[in-house]
């Protein structure tokens, strides 16, 4: 039950922040392309500074997503065995 909880929170705070690292899911398609892609091709084709910062969107939006899942499974097992 609390890893369910926890996934639900972290899906949650997921849905909330899309809006604000991304435009639109097109936005978010283009920040895995660039992810992806081997950074010297980014660099001739001009888009480096482009992929550093989908680089920092993805990686900011992944850990606070996934980060609020594991600190709500923490804190509801830590609630409920009793520790303070």
């Amino acid at each position: 039950m609390i890893i369910l909880a926890s996934i639900l929170v972290g899906a949650f705070v997921a849905w909330i922040t899309f809006s604000v690292f991304f435009k639109d899911i097109g936005d978010f398609f283009g920040c895995w392309r660039l992810y992806f892609t081997p950074e010297i091709f980014n660099i001739f084709r001009g888009e480096w500074h482009d992929a550093r910062w989908a680089h920092a969107k993805l990686l900011i939006y992944l850990g606070i997503s996934i980060g609020s899942g594991f600190m709500t499974r923490f804190s509801l097992q830590r609630y409920f065995s009793g520790q303070t």
